[in-house]
């Protein structure tokens, strides 16, 4: 349907979506490049880790991802859980005799990049053959009050990792 629609007048595809729609519309695009459609892209905003490394990379000619900023969507990724849970409960330990409350209010008082790297997200967690990463070229952008800052990388990037 789509071949006899659009490529006889010439017409490029763009599949876009957000978050989970994201995913699905660049594993489409993926389908159809697969399909001999050379002229259709991807552009996905909060894509999740969807794809092979490998997968992931060779997209990088065709989906665009969007990430803005600490969104926690793009970071789903099966390392990050494990390394979530891990650093949560070593955390935990730290404070098993404090009230739940007092736990928290340590979190969100150490909100700094320490925290975060040396506890939360320890090295110690590996990446794994099946874990999955946000595909194509990924245009990561964060506001600071009236300014925007961004960078181009792929889904291999390690704050994403």
């Amino acid at each position: 349907f789509l071949r006899d629609l659009f490529v006889p007048l010439g017409y490029k595809i763009v599949v876009t979506g957000h978050s989970l729609g994201a995913g699905t519309a660049a594993l489409a695009v993926v389908q159809l490049k697969e399909e001999g459609f050379e002229k259709v892209r991807c552009v996905g905003y909060a894509t999740p880790p969807c794809m092979s490394r490998k997968m992931a990379l060779d997209a990088g000619p065709f989906v665009i991802s969007v990430s803005h900023g600490d969104d926690i969507i793009p970071r789903t990724s099966i390392r990050n859980m494990k390394a979530l849970i891990v650093g949560l409960g070593r955390l935990h330990e730290d404070y098993h005799e404090e009230s739940i409350t007092s736990f928290y209010e340590t979190l969100s008082k150490n909100h700094d990049e320490s925290l975060l790297t040396n506890q939360l997200f320890p090295e110690d967690i590996t990446v794994e053959e099946g874990d999955l990463y946000v595909p194509g070229k990924v245009v990561h952008y964060v506001k600071n009050g009236n300014e925007c800052s961004g960078f181009l990388s792929d889904g291999t990037f390690a704050s994403l990792r």
